[in-house]
């Protein structure tokens, strides 16, 4: 498959840093290219491939200067371009819900939701799945992830789940220093640790993702375009 990758945290990515990749072009560069420039031929051909990584990369915004002068009426054409060249379309949108991010959520065919296993960000966490849920979207649409950043301190699955009103589809275990490693190194963890229970992880979670991205397109034909996935 063809698979895209969008930084669209502002106002500085880290996915650029986090594949080695140093480039120019980025979310804010490719923003200020005229759009009979940016069509899917131009992104087709033209985004960068980070080494060792499987898919082609739109970088965010190199610092904060440059995500002050973002066109953000610009975002959707470039998401429409991306979808008719690539097979899947994966947008970082960081903690944002600004009125640039909240239309491409709206039309996603999965979000994923990464919670950490402590009180305060699964309150925090309720909010936002409420909030979007008056926005239009199910419960079919979110992917839960219980990310646990620190050893077994925190809540239990089930202590998130009645808290949250989601089932959580997955839990990541503590990965102690090696995703470090792994990102200092500029490789996928997967790659580095290919034995490591996290790894296995996040191969089932990637399976189970594209079963519910497909059949919630299936359900909801307005969140695809030209054949790809958000």
């Amino acid at each position: 498959a063809r698979v895209a990758v969008i930084d669209s945290v502002l106002p500085i990515g880290s996915i650029a840093s986090i594949v080695g990749y140093d480039g120019g072009m980025n979310l804010i560069s490719l923003a200020a290219m005229p759009p009979e420039k940016t069509d899917a031929a131009f992104v087709r051909e033209s985004l960068p491939k980070p080494l060792a990584w499987k898919f082609h990369l739109v970088a965010g915004s190199p610092d904060p200067e440059s995500a002050s002068s973002l066109r953000a009426d610009r975002i959707g054409q470039i998401v429409e371009s991306l979808q008719a060249a690539y097979d899947f379309i994966f947008i970082d949108v960081g903690r944002s819900l600004s009125q640039i991010i909240l239309p491409i959520i709206q039309h996603a065919n999965l979000i994923a939701m990464t919670i950490s296993p402590d009180m305060g960000t699964v309150r925090l966490s309720r909010i936002v799945w409420q909030y979007l849920q008056s926005k239009g979207l199910s419960k079919g649409h979110i992917y839960a992830i219980l990310n646990r950043v620190v050893g077994f301190e925190g809540i239990t699955k089930s202590e998130v789940e009645d808290v949250l009103g989601l089932p959580i589809r997955s839990a990541l275990p503590h990965l102690a220093g090696n995703l470090l490693m792994a990102n200092n190194q500029n490789v996928p963890f997967a790659s580095k640790f290919p034995n490591d229970t996290a790894t296995m992880v996040l191969k089932e979670s990637a399976a189970q993702i594209i079963e519910m991205a497909e059949r919630t397109r299936n359900g909801h034909a307005q969140g695809v375009q030209n054949g790809s996935w958000i």
